[in-house]
């Protein structure tokens, strides 16, 4: 199902730890200004975050390669257009985006994309266009 744009201004939308893609609907459009923040937990096994993510222990230092964004924390909330990967942000728990094409925002927890069998928990991502001054 591809997103739709609509004229409402303000969405909130749960995204799961254990899905490796989460279709929020929402199409940005490019030069629009967003404010993106998220509030709750979700765990990586036994690791439990917000969705800033946590850092590396001594042994997950060993593994950071296999994270689908290398430089993000693991856990941390990122987002992408379209789910193309040169347009892979991190979001956390907040931050403001203005895209430069426009695009469906897909949703993930930042991980190894073989290691989603062992999530659990879901942020709620509010999205909310930034009104013109």
């Amino acid at each position: 199902m591809k997103g739709v744009s609509s004229p409402q201004k303000r969405w909130s939308v749960p995204v799961s730890a254990r899905s490796r893609w989460v279709r929020t609907g929402v199409v940005m459009q490019a030069g629009a200004l967003y404010s993106l923040t998220a509030a709750g937990c979700w765990c990586d096994a036994g690791n439990r975050c917000g969705p800033g993510g946590y850092d590396s222990t001594k042994i997950l230092r060993l593994f950071e390669w296999t994270r689908r964004v290398r430089h993000a924390k693991w856990f941390a909330l990122i987002g992408a257009l379209d789910s193309a990967r040169d347009d892979r942000f991190v979001i956390g728990q907040e931050h403001s985006y203005q895209p430069t094409r426009s695009g469906e925002l897909l949703c993930f927890a930042n991980d190894a994309w073989i290691a989603y069998f062992n999530n659990h928990g879901t942020v709620t991502l509010t999205i909310e266009v930034t009104p013109a001054r």
